[in-house]
């Protein structure tokens, strides 16, 4: 660890890879700086995502190759938006292995989504609803 200099917030580090679990500044960024549409964003992946795991589950349950590919693509483009390195590598891992048929692979990096789309789901959560998140922004009402 560095001296001299503050440490991040728990709540935005990925304690497994000691990195940020998303990036707040790029994903403003690519929003076009509007805090609003980030929190709404955040907003729409803490209530999606299980639903996207969920669909991905069944679909693996179910052989359905062509359903597995959409639940990880989807999955995929929500975890993007937000700069998260862990997920999206992970989402790539098991959309590439989705997209070559190797289902078996896919099975096995599942549960690592699953904790992956959770930590960003919990920060996100977090960084949006708790008091303690004034450090980004949060918009005010008008």
């Amino acid at each position: 660890m560095r001296t001299g200099m503050a440490k991040p917030s728990p709540i935005l580090i990925d304690e497994a890879e000691e990195a940020p679990i998303f990036d707040y500044r790029g994903t403003l960024h690519r929003l076009g700086g509007s805090r609003e549409l980030f929190f709404d964003l955040a907003h729409f992946f803490v209530e999606d995502s299980d639903k996207l795991l969920e669909r991905l589950h069944s679909a693996l349950e179910r052989r359905d190759h062509h359903g597995i590919e959409s639940a990880i693509h989807s999955l995929k483009g929500l975890i993007a938006n937000f700069g998260a390195p862990r997920a999206t590598f992970i989402a790539i891992e098991a959309e590439q292995c989705a997209h070559s048929g190797k289902l078996d692979d896919v099975v096995q990096i599942y549960p690592r989504l699953v904790d992956a789309v959770h930590t960003l789901r919990n920060a996100l959560s977090l960084a949006t609803d708790a008091p303690s998140s004034a450090h980004l922004d949060r918009p005010s009402p008008q």
